[in-house]
C-alpha cells in the first residue's frame, strides 16, 4: 500500500512527464500549463489551473510564476518554478531533459519510501507486541490466586502501575521514531 507521500510523489512525476511531453511537442508555457489544467492528476490539477490562469494573466512569466511560488509552498513547485523560470531567463535546450530526470527521481523516492514505510511497519508491529507481551503474561499469572496475593502486597500496585508508564512511554517513543520525516523547502525564498 502506498503512503500519501508516495502518492503525490507518483502523480508529481506523472505531471512532470505529462509537462515534458507539453513542450517537447512545441507548446508554449502558458499553453503546456492550460493542458495540465484539464489533463493533471487530481492531486496537482488545481495547482496547474492557478498557474495557468497566472500565465494568461500577467505579462511576465518570472512575476506569474514567482507569485505562485509563494502561494503554493510546496518543494516540488518551489523545484519546477525555480527551473522553469531559469529557463525562461537563460534559455537551453535541456528543460524536457530535466523535467523528464526530476520525474525519475520522484518515481525512484515513492519506490524507496514505500520500501522504508513497509520495513518501518514491520518493525513497529514487533515493537508494540514486544510491549504488550509482559501484560499478556501478568494477566495469565492473575489467573491463580497465589499469583495474584504478590500485588495485593503495598508495592503491587506500585510494580503494575510503573510498568504501565514505562509501557506507554516506549510506544510513544515507537511512534515517534517511526514516523518519516516530511519534505523540506530548499529553494523557497
Amino acid at each position: 500500500m502506498a503512503s500519501k507521500q508516495s502518492r503525490l510523489d507518483l502523480d508529481w512525476a506523472a505531471d512532470l512527464e505529462l509537462l515534458a511531453s507539453a513542450l517537447e511537442s512545441g507548446l508554449l508555457l502558458p499553453s503546456a500549463f492550460s493542458l495540465l489544467s484539464e489533463r493533471a492528476s487530481k492531486t496537482w490539477r488545481e495547482h496547474f489551473q492557478n498557474i495557468a490562469s497566472a500565465l494568461e494573466n500577467e505579462s511576465s512569466i518570472q512575476l506569474s510564476l514567482t507569485q505562485f511560488k509563494a502561494q503554493a509552498a510546496d518543494p516540488r513547485f518551489d523545484f519546477l518554478l525555480e527551473l522553469l523560470m531559469s529557463h525562461s531567463q537563460f534559455g537551453g535546450n535541456k528543460l524536457v531533459a530535466s523535467l523528464l530526470r526530476s520525474a525519475q527521481e520522484h518515481r525512484a523516492r515513492a519506490t524507496a519510501r514505500d520500501e522504508v514505510s513497509g520495513r518501518i511497519s514491520a518493525i513497529v508491529s514487533v515493537a508494540r507486541l514486544g510491549a504488550l507481551a509482559p501484560w499478556l503474561m501478568v494477566a495469565l499469572l492473575c489467573t491463580r490466586a497465589e499469583n495474584l496475593d504478590a500485588y495485593v502486597t503495598g508495592f503491587g500496585p506500585a510494580v503494575l502501575a510503573l510498568g504501565a508508564a514505562i509501557c506507554l512511554l516506549a510506544l510513544a517513543l515507537i511512534h515517534r521514531l517511526s514516523r518519516l520525516p516530511e519534505y523540506k523547502r530548499g529553494v523557497a525564498a
